[in-house]
């Protein structure tokens, strides 16, 4: 087994350890799962929020995780534990409103993490601490309102960065201090009031 599409299902939940054992999964696809999902008519209160184990995810082999349209109940900080050929990370509309600071501890390997069209108001200052080949971070049309001047501090691959669509109030100096391969930068459609 290579590839697993879950797309447009009513899952409530995943189980613990679904890849551990499969040592050849490459890919993981699930788009507008959910027992209901807002983009269906569903309204808030019956919402149900798709329960993600600790240990779902953990696998020494998968390289994509995709999850787009399927609401989210919780990221944990051991969700990805283990994956250290993992290079694409893309979890989109999801509802997510925060992640652990140690979420990619072991995604060494990690090129591109997206987390657009979610709910996050805040990133912890060590969220990418241990992904330093990152190349590309978008967190388009999330609430966040600051970035901290050492979120980026060990990131110097980083080739494009997409947060535009917050609500961005100010944007640190220091922020792009390390990343000297940065080619594009998005931050349209915030409130930033001064540039420095």
């Amino acid at each position: 087994l290579v590839d697993v599409d879950l797309g447009y299902n009513v899952l409530e939940s995943l189980p613990n350890d679904l890849f551990a054992k499969n040592t050849k999964m490459k890919r993981f696809q699930m788009i507008g799962n959910g027992a209901c999902q807002p983009f269906r008519g569903c309204v808030p209160e019956k919402e149900k929020r798709l329960k993600l184990s600790p240990t779902t995810f953990q696998s020494n082999s998968i390289e994509e995780i995709r999850i787009n349209h399927s609401p989210i109940k919780e990221i944990h900080e051991t969700l990805f534990k283990g994956c250290r050929k993992l290079v694409n990370l893309t979890i989109q509309h999801s509802l997510i409103d925060q992640l652990p600071e140690n979420v990619f501890s072991d995604t060494e390997a990690i090129q591109l993490i997206d987390f657009s069209g979610n709910d996050l108001t805040r990133l912890e200052p060590g969220l990418f601490q241990s992904v330093k080949g990152v190349k590309s971070l978008r967190f388009i049309t999330n609430n966040l309102t600051r970035l901290d001047a050492n979120l980026l501090s060990t990131l110097k691959k980083l080739e494009t960065f997409h947060f535009h669509e917050n609500h961005l109030l100010d944007f640190p100096r220091e922020l792009f201090g390390a990343s000297k391969r940065l080619s594009e930068v998005d931050l349209s459609h915030n409130n930033i009031h001064t540039w420095p």
